[in-house]
């Protein structure tokens, strides 16, 4: 069996995500798709990048995975393909790749031969997969070497003025406000000490208590370790993205 993840911007609305699956599925046998999220705002690389980082290592060494956040169907955009370790990566370099990996990460990238025929990005996607599982990747595809960098913001600590900033990196839909914040670098950073966090955006929440699982705390607000390892704002049975009026790229400020 072929495992392939997809994710994208593409939503599924229309049938879009269906018919290339179904082109796949024309040309390779015993393909196990997984949908990771079809639901990323329009061209959004960051929230792309900041959900298959943490989602792809829980798949099976092998795994090919399909990003098509911000793929754009011109013909002169040459897909690339990655290898990353056990894991394999077709998409678009926008950018996407650069906040994938790190310069520590053993990263081998390869870029479609604008030398082969092929009609639209899809067709030399769809190439490009059939390449790969059939081992012929490094026939008809040239080395790339420079991912396009993209700003990134990383959480930060202050240790003279005692404070931790991140960011909001993602809501999910029970309308938690995931940060960009390990729960490692948080738990360093407190040394198990009384905190006090705020979000920029909102003049209605400070939050003051984290736990390692989910709690019915009532109408607390509080941090919790979300399965990505990150710390997500959270409520007791409340949207509280919704009722704290917390957006994307909010700032995260955490002081002791």
């Amino acid at each position: 069996m072929k495992n392939i993840t997809l994710i994208s911007d593409w939503k599924l609305r229309d049938p879009y995500i269906a018919i290339f699956k179904g082109l796949i599925l024309k040309e390779i046998e015993d393909v196990n798709f997984i949908d990771i999220s079809h639901a990323v705002p329009l061209c959004d690389i960051s929230q792309t990048a900041f959900l298959l980082k943490w989602s792809y290592p829980s798949f099976p060494d092998g795994t090919l995975h399909i990003i098509l956040t911000g793929a754009v169907n011109d013909p002169d955009i040459m897909p690339v393909w990655v290898k990353c370790g056990n894991h394999y990566f077709i998409g678009t370099d926008n950018g996407i790749f650069s906040l994938l990996f790190g310069i520590e990460d053993d990263v081998v990238a390869r870029q479609y031969d604008n030398k082969t025929p092929a009609g639209s990005f899809i067709d030399k996607v769809i190439k490009m997969v059939v390449w790969h599982f059939s081992g012929k990747i490094e026939k008809n595809t040239t080395p790339h070497d420079d991912f396009k960098p993209v700003l990134r913001q990383e959480p930060q600590i202050d240790t003279a003025a005692k404070k931790l900033t991140g960011h909001i990196a993602y809501i999910d839909s029970f309308c938690n406000a995931v940060t960009d914040i390990p729960v490692t670098m948080f738990k360093e950073f407190t040394g198990g000490k009384p905190f006090q966090a705020t979000v920029s955006a909102s003049q209605y929440i400070t939050i003051t208590k984290y736990y390692d699982y989910y709690r019915n705390s009532g109408d607390e607000v509080y941090f919790v370790a979300n399965q990505f390892g990150f710390l997500e704002l959270t409520m007791f049975r409340a949207h509280i993205a919704i009722l704290g009026d917390i957006q994307v790229g909010d700032k995260v400020t955490i002081s002791l």
